[in-house]
């Protein structure tokens, strides 16, 4: 039998330990489970590093943006990325995920491009001083295909994302709150990817380019009738080749992997009204954005929900 090679993707956070040392009972066993721990996700044999205390999180979240962005020079960012599953490990835009023959990376690509270059020149007035890339942002932040990678930089967006299922049926989507009553015990796990990427040079407002990576953080890209993407601190990631290409894979833009107890982290991410969501993801008639958008993506067959 084969040994499984387990992933390690933790690279800005590799030998992390929690500073609070835990008392041992007289026969020198641990009283309670350490602040952390790295072990092996069975789901996905991804080394992860197990976190059971929110202030252990905050203190891992800090040590990462530090390793990547203060050690570096300043030459990276780091953001949060909220996931019900590993997914093996892997980091892809979902439009790269289940490509085939027929569905493969060109024409996906080309479909994309396609729909861009039509609501660009027959959308209207709403999207008309936008740039591509930042347009290909609000397809995804609606829920629409794009080549983006989505990331927050708040830790209870995060933890909102890795606490709710998002379900898709009949051309609807919802987000449903977990309950680790109804998993499986090996899913009944949050997860907190780091993604890491280059600060790079300013593109247009809110959209910057680097060497390795592209970022766009529609709260300086599009104004405040987008409710959206300044509701859940909207940003947007993607890996670039040698070249300056989008990579199809961008697992290389994972920096550490964080693993919660499902339990643990919907306690920490509280029952808030704020959380609801209706306010997570707000409809048209507050969202004025997505109204105008809505009515763009009419003109030119592009449906956006």
């Amino acid at each position: 039998m084969s040994k499984v090679i387990v992933k390690t993707l933790n690279p800005a956070i590799e030998g992390f330990e929690s500073p609070v040392k835990l008392h041992k009972a007289p026969s020198g066993e641990r009283i309670q489970l350490p602040f952390s721990e790295w072990i092996e996700d069975m789901s996905s044999h991804v080394e992860v590093l197990h976190v059971r205390d929110f202030r252990t999180l905050i203190q891992v979240l800090d040590k990462a943006k530090y390793a990547d962005g203060i050690l570096s020079g300043g030459d990276k960012v780091t953001y949060f990325r909220g996931q019900v599953r590993l997914f093996n490990g892997t980091l892809k835009p979902s439009v790269y995920r289940h490509l085939s023959k027929k569905n493969n990376r060109a024409n996906v690509d080309a479909g994309i491009d396609s729909e861009l270059n039509k609501i660009l020149t027959k959308g209207g007035r709403n999207v008309a001083a936008l740039s591509k890339s930042v347009i290909e942002g609000l397809f995804q932040q609606y829920e629409h295909s794009s080549r983006w990678v989505d990331a927050v930089d708040n830790v209870w967006i995060a933890l909102w994302f890795a606490c709710h299922e998002r379900w898709e049926e009949g051309g609807k989507i919802c987000y449903l709150l977990r309950n680790p009553a109804q998993e499986k015990e090996k899913y009944r796990y949050a997860y907190i990817l780091l993604i890491g990427a280059d600060r790079g040079s300013e593109v247009a407002a809110g959209h910057w380019r680097g060497l390795h990576s592209e970022r766009v953080d529609l709260r300086y890209a599009v104004s405040s009738h987008f409710v959206r993407p300044h509701v859940q601190h909207g940003v947007l990631v993607r890996a670039l080749n040698k070249s300056g290409a989008i990579m199809e894979n961008m697992t290389s833009l994972i920096r550490g992997v964080i693993r919660i107890d499902l339990p643990d982290a919907l306690r920490w991410l509280g029952n808030s009204e704020s959380f609801e969501v209706s306010n997570v993801f707000p409809n048209p008639a507050f969202d004025t954005g997505l109204r105008d958008l809505i009515e763009d993506g009419k003109k030119v067959g592009i449906d956006f929900r």
